[in-house]
């Protein structure tokens, strides 16, 4: 067995490792906010969105300790755009899209703030400690803005369902979360090792390895949750998702990378991935106003995102040839 064979194996356990890392921190954080009885909205924005991008977050740090800055850049902006091309994709194409269970406008106006923000901290091609470190102070505004939107709405009915539905202790739930922290460190240490590796014996600039590979492996909690939310017809909480994991990948994933290795990059990351990065999400805003005009989309407008998408992984492959 040649070295990229063994290096492309320990990226795919690296990927089952924060996937599964994921899963069991998800299960165990969500398991104790429902026995703390908060707000199922916030739920879904926190734990199914935030936390579901703890990944990116992860390999972020790994990535940057290791002085691979590009490859936490392509990991956050490539897995956003995966959220709304990929997984909103699928949450589009199994259920459709309507208004009255959709994102709110708030939601997908600090979407788009945030993204605005991070975009234009690049445009000089090198990310700053300063840079890192006001995108990661944005983040307890954007928490308290979503939250204070929210509401915290808590009826008395849906507080005892979801004290009915809680199955573990207290105690227990936390050790699935650290269990689960545990593994998303392991696997992201795995994962950005192997991708060195593979991008170095391949000839491929990690750029182009973090924004797809990697990027899409860390999304994959994203499109579990997503796919899960679209069978059980949970819209709120794989829109939710998307909104959550994509403000958390810029203010908090590309944050970190800044503050830890400061460093400037790649010129294709200004002129093919932060393009591509502002396309989606605009065109995710104007399906959410289509969407209220129309009443509802159809799952025959997921063709309007899974198509771009897989045109993007066809760019970022040709020019990496």
């Amino acid at each position: 067995m040649n070295t990229l064979v063994i290096w492309l194996l320990a990226a795919a356990a690296g990927l089952a490792l924060l996937a599964f890392g994921a899963r069991l921190f998800i299960e165990g954080a969500a398991d104790g906010a429902r026995r703390l009885r908060i707000s199922p909205m916030l739920v879904g924005m926190f734990l199914a969105g935030f936390a579901t991008s703890m990944p990116e977050a992860v390999v972020a740090a790994v990535a940057a300790y290791r002085d691979s800055v590009e490859l936490a850049l392509g990991n956050a902006v490539g897995s956003n755009i995966a959220n709304i091309g990929l997984v909103l994709g699928a949450a589009v194409l199994l259920m459709g899209m309507r208004p009255e269970r959709g994102a709110g406008g708030m939601e997908l106006g600090v979407m788009s703030a945030v993204t605005a923000l991070a975009c234009l901290l690049v445009l000089n091609q090198y990310l700053s400690r300063l840079d890192g470190l006001l995108l990661l102070a944005a983040m307890p505004l954007v928490a308290w803005l979503l939250v204070r939107n929210a509401g915290l709405r808590r009826s008395a009915e849906v507080a005892d369902d979801q004290a009915q539905a809680a199955g573990r202790s207290l105690p227990r739930n936390a050790a699935y979360a650290a269990g689960g922290l545990l593994l998303l460190l392991g696997g992201a240490e795995l994962l950005v090792r192997a991708a060195q590796q593979v991008a170095m014996i391949a000839g491929v600039e990690e750029l182009v390895i973090g924004a797809t590979i990697v990027a899409i492996g860390t999304s994959l909690p994203e499109l579990a949750i997503t796919i899960a939310g679209a069978i059980k017809r949970e819209a709120e909480l794989a829109l939710g998702n998307v909104i959550g994991s994509n403000i958390f990948n810029l203010l908090v994933v590309i944050g970190v990378a800044g503050a830890i290795a400061p460093s400037g990059f790649s010129l294709q990351l200004l002129t093919l991935h932060v393009p591509m990065l502002l396309g989606f999400t605009l065109w995710f805003v104007a399906l959410a106003a289509l969407c209220r005009m129309r009443g509802r989309l159809g799952p025959a407008w997921s063709a309007s995102l899974l198509l771009p998408f897989a045109l993007y992984l066809v760019m970022v492959i040709a020019l990496a040839a």
